[in-house]
């Protein structure tokens, strides 16, 4: 039984990388979707901006890529700007405090900063990048996950 539902989701997969190919949009490389994700653009097209100050936009307006595929689906990406934030801060505090034998005075203060003002900035790449991850792994497959293209 759990090879049956394997082989249908198989079935599905392809189907859609079909649907998707068929619609003239080619599944960006790695590298190309994570480049796109440094500069803050659209990771099917690279043509648009994510977003408008620090607020994300809806769709791109050049390819029709819905950006936020249903609620909560940026969730991800705030794991990875929490786990970034961590882990810089805990070796940023094991150095200053262990390795260059800063007072606790000296260290808190900068990283408390740091947690504060980091995740604000970072929020935008941990999107975009999650966003082109999820375009590479998990193009999207219905009609209701992109938006049609509007005519010219």
């Amino acid at each position: 039984m759990i090879h049956e539902h394997r082989g249908e989701r198989e079935a599905a997969a392809q189907a859609g990388e079909a649907d998707f190919l068929r619609a003239g949009r080619e599944r960006p490389s790695r590298a190309a979707a994570l480049a796109r994700a440094v500069r803050l653009r659209c990771p099917r097209c690279g043509a648009q901006p994510l977003f408008h100050g620090l607020v994300m936009n809806a769709s791109c307006a050049s390819c029709g890529l819905k950006y936020e595929r249903e609620p909560g689906y940026f969730l991800g990406s705030i794991y990875i700007n929490y786990g970034l934030t961590a882990l810089s801060t805990t070796a940023a505090f094991l150095v200053l405090r262990f390795g260059w034998s800063w007072p606790m005075s000296w260290v808190v203060p900068p990283l408390l900063a740091w947690c504060i003002l980091f995740p604000i900035w970072f929020h935008r790449y941990a999107r975009a990048y999650w966003l082109a991850m999820d375009l590479h792994f998990d193009p999207p497959e219905t009609a209701d996950e992109q938006l049609p293209r509007s005519a010219p």
